[in-house]
């Protein structure tokens, strides 16, 4: 930033000095120099270009030559000159950086945000089978010895499916006293006890299902609750609908973009701000939700079918 010069500095010094640090000087006097003053400063400002002030630096400068020149004057009316230095030389500052022109204020941006979605459809490799052991009797241990002899034929019988993936578990254990209903009331007598031993089946190779169905009913379970199918990595399908969502939010973008500029052929000009992904799922198929207590065919058949895997995502974009 550029300083005054030092004779333009002088000189408004001794103005200072003569217009408002002088003691016992005439009313008159004091006046006459105050509109001296005031026309230089109206020069001063009119000049092109402006003798732009260092501002700081020319305050300590004024300071330091009062000084200098032993200019004797009360604490206040020290305080004062200072104020009035600063004042004028600020009045210089606001002048000089005072636009030439207003600018035209920017146009707001033009944000747009849409959801792309996106679902493949996927043959499964995973099937996942509970099948249930279920036994009654009024006495309880009786009907538990029971569930746990007839649970371990059909662990075993379900171990022989040749599936190196094949995992066996227990799935759920419960014991359930028996009450009689009259009419719509639960009685609080107990005529037996329940007892549920569920196993959980889990397998890679889809076309042994009917066999472990097969197996498990003829060792003596008697409830399947759930034959579902689903992916044993679904990364690969992941990727895939994510990737297909996302072409579809550009497309959608473009498409808004289009009706909103419908005059003008010129190709969609965007850039994206920022992609999210709210979610993925995926649909596993339950061809069997419940089958209790059948006879099973040679093979019961099972088909797997497809699954789909369904990818959102949501997408900003500024037009430009």
């Amino acid at each position: 930033m550029p300083r005054i010069g030092e004779e333009l500095f002088n000189e408004l010094l001794a103005l200072y000095v003569r217009a408002y640090h002088r003691r016992g000087a005439e009313l008159s006097d004091e006046r006459e120099a105050q509109s001296e003053l005031d026309r230089r400063l109206t020069e001063i400002y009119s000049a092109d270009p402006l003798p732009f002030p260092d501002t700081f630096t020319d305050f300590r400068r004024i300071n330091e030559r009062l000084k200098c020149k032993a200019v004797k004057a009360e604490a206040n009316m020290n305080r004062s000159l200072f104020l009035i230095v600063a004042a004028s030389l600020s009045i210089l500052v606001v002048g000089q950086a005072q636009p030439a022109a207003t600018p035209a204020l920017s146009q707001p941006p033009r944000i747009i945000s849409v959801y792309g979605t996106a679902t493949v459809h996927v043959a499964p490799n995973l099937a996942t089978i509970i099948i249930a052991v279920v036994t009654q009797n009024k006495d309880a241990l009786q009907a538990q010895q029971e569930n746990a002899k007839r649970s371990t034929d059909v662990i075993k019988a379900v171990k022989g499916v040749s599936d190196p993936a094949l995992e066996v578990s227990t799935g759920g254990y419960a014991i359930t006293v028996q009450h009689p209903i009259e009419g719509n009331v639960r009685t609080t007598e107990i005529t037996g006890y329940e007892v549920t031993n569920s196993i959980s089946v889990k397998l890679r190779d889809l076309s042994k299902v009917g066999e472990v169905l097969d197996r498990a009913t003829l060792a003596g379970a008697n409830s399947v609750n759930q034959v579902s199918f689903g992916l044993q990595d679904d990364e690969t399908s992941r990727r895939e609908a994510l990737s297909a969502a996302t072409a579809d939010a550009l497309a959608r973008v473009q498409a808004i973009a289009r009706g909103l500029n419908t005059n003008d052929a010129s190709p969609v000009r965007f850039r994206i701000l920022d992609v999210s992904e709210p979610g993925l799922e995926y649909t596993p198929l339950r061809p069997t939700e419940q089958m209790r207590a059948f006879a099973p065919a040679e093979h019961t058949p099972i088909e797997a079918g497809t699954m789909d895997v369904t990818a959102t995502v949501c997408l900003r974009a500024e037009l430009l």
